[in-house]
């Protein structure tokens, strides 16, 4: 338990390696160690001890995160505006582009946000029609049935 987000409402929570996205009703925090920018909070920084606000987040509205998940090295938020990813790029994992680079500040993903709909906050993002249809039209004998499962070899 943290006293800091004592009387804030906490409305999700996401866990990387060693950094941790908290998004508040007044905005998104993050703390822990951001050697790849996972954190957001701009070049070189690569800790937050304490719970710290992600200030680019805060410009307006359309940018107020309504959900987030981490990976390993990465954050993501997605915003009314799209969805924003910051982080460990290697192999360009999260942005086109240097596949080398860390994305120190929240970057939007291009044409990403293409396939969600805005939404309020209590409901789900819901994917848009035109990707349910690609997926439907992968053949039958491409797909695999919910039985299957995939053992990953040792």
């Amino acid at each position: 338990r943290l006293a800091f987000f004592d009387g804030k409402t906490i409305e999700d929570v996401a866990v990387g390696r060693q950094h941790t996205l908290v998004l508040c009703s007044d905005g998104l925090y993050v703390f822990g160690l951001g050697p790849y920018g996972q954190l957001g909070l701009g070049l070189g920084v690569t800790e937050a001890p304490t719970p710290t606000l992600v200030p680019f987040f805060t410009q307006d509205e359309t940018l107020r995160p309504v959900a987030v998940a981490a990976g390993r090295f990465t954050s993501l938020a997605l915003t009314r505006r799209g969805v924003f990813a910051f982080g460990d790029n290697r192999f360009n994992k999260l942005l086109p582009g240097d596949p080398d680079a860390c994305v120190w500040e929240p970057t939007e993903v291009p044409d990403l946000a293409l396939y969600f709909q805005p939404t309020m906050r209590e409901e789900r993002i819901p994917i848009k029609p035109a990707v349910e249809e690609a997926a439907s039209s992968v053949p039958a004998s491409s797909r695999r049935s919910g039985s299957q499962r995939h053992s990953p070899s040792r």
